[in-house]
């Protein structure tokens, strides 16, 4: 009776499962691109000296540069991105409140807004190309890795505005609950994009050899192509009648925008110091050793297949607490969050054995096409990182699904003000570790406490309850 009340009860496992579903398989599709994208470079043996004829130290790349070199890039553009996107991401918070409240003629605007955003923002970074170029330089890496990063760094920056416009027209689907479109554009853009890595790393039918520069330009083509998915399939959903005042809405709202701002912005800069303590803390790996932060990149592949139930989990509370707090029904937002964090445990549980006790079937693809011999200290790296992942996944968990309540409900202000003290703490932790003479181990125990801690907040926030009286949308557009 229990169990069948769980199931079936508004905001419970159903409900919760039917947006989540969609978006676990979604978060999987772009997990196994990263994972497929790390196993190619692993075996790609980068002859760099070919690539750039006039940098003759980049022949010195060693076993797994190609793969550190796009964990450091991909890194790097993830963080200076993430204000951007994190204001974006915003946007289905908006539409799912708008759409709990009713005032669907709301939702196309408010994409619209977060499209133009996007597109303005994207050209900034390729004039701020040299800007990050420098940041790779000062990070004291390899010259042979720095060649491969700056090839990474390059293509990648011609993805931003279709990566930031792309979670807007993503939000139009996700606030309101249809996940399964979302779905399935992903897994498409996905499919394809692993077959572009395989053409363009590798350079097979008569494509040019590109190694790290190809899986970059990969990930770009299908990121267009991702955005302009969804932006057609607005327009049929939307259809004549226009009922979600997409078509009605092309135009700038500028009192709209300033709302987005207001929310977003503090959202946005939670998102890039988060990222940025993250994103710093892989540079410093690289400090270490190009192995290291190869192996920082292997263990965090294989972290991404544990994500996928919380990212699903996250995604699904997010619209389902922004739609019930639009309705005004802030108990059953907190019962959807309760009942996802309850899956989302049960799901970790077993990620937490399959690291602890079979990391060497898990690293069987990276290895499976390179030399034994070179590769067992990135095993023995990579095998430490995961029982160190598998330490921390439980908290990581609660971390996830308790900020997505907190962000759905639109309780910025209070994520950046804690990820403000917080953020700073793990890159600066970590490089007074190194420059007192302590390694990787030391590295990976201080994000362990660091996440753990991280957890503490969110879970005194969430029980606190003061998210539940927090909206986005206008006052006098919420439901009564």
């Amino acid at each position: 009776m229990f169990f069948h009340n769980w199931w079936s009860r508004p905001a419970g496992c159903r409900e919760v499962l039917k947006i989540a579903i969609p978006m676990i398989i979604s978060s999987g599709a772009w997990a196994i691109m990263t994972f497929a994208d790390r196993v190619m470079l692993t075996w790609y043996s980068e002859n760099a000296a070919a690539l750039f004829a006039d940098t003759a130290e980049a022949s010195g790349a060693s076993v797994g540069s190609a793969t550190a070199a796009a964990a450091a890039a991909g890194s790097l553009t993830f963080v200076v991105t993430a204000l951007p996107f994190g204001i974006v991401m915003l946007v289905t918070t908006f539409v799912a409140q708008y759409y709990g409240a009713g005032k669907h003629h709301r939702i196309g605007p408010i994409v619209w807004q977060g499209i133009f955003f996007g597109m303005a923002v994207a050209p900034l970074y390729l004039l701020a190309k040299p800007l990050f170029m420098a940041i790779l330089h000062g990070m004291g890496h390899d010259p042979a890795l720095i060649v491969l990063e700056e090839r990474y760094l390059h293509y990648s920056l011609y993805a931003v505005g279709a990566q930031v416009s792309g979670e807007a027209v993503a939000a139009f689907f996700i606030g309101r609950g249809k996940t399964q479109t979302v779905m399935v554009v992903n897994v498409a853009s996905v499919s394809l994009n692993i077959l572009l890595n395989y053409l363009l790393i590798f350079g097979k039918w008569g494509m040019p050899e590109m190694g790290t520069g190809g899986a970059a330009l990969a990930t770009t083509i299908c990121t267009w192509l991702r955005f302009f998915a969804f932006f057609t399939l607005i327009f049929i959903t939307s259809g004549k009648n226009d009922p979600f005042g997409f078509l009605a809405g092309c135009r700038m709202d500028f009192p709209l925008m300033r709302r987005l701002m207001r929310f977003g912005l503090p959202s946005g800069l939670e998102f890039f110091l988060e990222n940025a303590g993250f994103g710093a803390f892989i540079l410093l790996m690289g400090k270490i050793s190009a192995q290291a932060m190869a192996a920082t990149s292997i263990a965090f592949s294989l972290n991404a297949l544990s994500f996928l139930p919380l990212i699903g989990m996250g995604i699904a509370v997010m619209s389902i607490v922004g739609r019930y707090l639009g309705e005004n029904k802030p108990e059953l937002a907190q019962r959807a969050t309760l009942t996802a964090l309850t899956l989302g445990t049960i799901t970790n549980v077993i990620f937490v054995l399959l690291y602890l006790f079979f990391p060497d079937q898990l690293l069987y693809a990276f290895l499976k096409f390179g030399d034994p011999v070179e590769f067992a200290p990135l095993r023995d790296m990579a095998v430490m990182i995961l029982r160190f992942i598998a330490i921390y996944l439980l908290f990581d968990g609660i971390n996830i699904i308790f900020m997505s309540a907190i962000k759905g409900a639109g309780d910025t202000m209070f994520l950046l003000l804690v990820t403000l003290v917080m953020s700073p703490m793990l890159p600066a932790a970590c490089a007074i570790a190194l420059a007192w003479g302590f390694g990787l181990f030391t590295c990976w125990l201080i994000v362990t406490i660091w996440i753990c801690v991280f957890a503490l907040c969110f879970c005194v926030r969430f029980w606190q309850g003061k998210w539940k009286t927090k909206r986005v949308i206008e006052p006098d557009f919420t439901a009564n």
